[in-house]
């Protein structure tokens, strides 16, 4: 007879804990497959109506995608432009948006692009930002940012 801790599949019952190691694992697959599917731009031609502050740039050499966190962000190749310089640091916004791929639901297009930092003293020297969020952008297993961006002056990704 089983038990509410048993799960009733064929074969021999699970314990529950049997379960929720099977739960998590087609969880774990679910998300891993999503952040895994790629990750597609609207057609659209880059910005052409930025005005740059300055002569400094950022450039993106492919596009790839950037996940910190659940979240994923896309960073579209091409040249961002510095637009806004303030206390935080230099605003270079990227030619066709930043897209939000969340781990549920469909992704979303925002503006936004890299923010290098002005404070020198800063663990990660870099940010990606979009509408209201800005992640620390940096080197990730697998991620090496010196290979994917460029920058003048020169940079160099933690």
């Amino acid at each position: 007879m089983s038990t509410l801790r048993d799960c009733d599949l064929p074969g021999e019952p699970i314990r529950f804990w049997g379960c929720a190691f099977l739960a998590a694992g087609a969880l774990a697959l679910l998300i891993s497959a999503c952040s895994a599917l790629p990750a597609k731009f609207p057609e659209s031609s880059p910005r052409t109506d930025l005005i740059a502050i300055d002569v400094t740039r950022i450039r993106v050499k492919d596009q790839f995608k950037y996940s910190p966190s659940l979240t994923a962000l896309v960073l579209p190749e091409g040249e961002y432009i510095p637009v806004k310089s303030d206390r935080s640091g230099t605003y270079y916004q990227s030619p066709r948006g930043i897209l939000v791929v969340p781990v549920a639901g469909a992704p979303f297009l925002v503006a936004g692009g890299i923010l290098r930092r002005g404070d020198p003293t800063v663990n990660y020297p870099f940010a990606v930002y979009g509408g209201p969020m800005a992640e620390p952008l940096h080197n990730m297993l697998g991620l090496h940012l010196d290979d994917k961006i460029e920058c003048m002056p020169a940079c160099q990704f933690k």
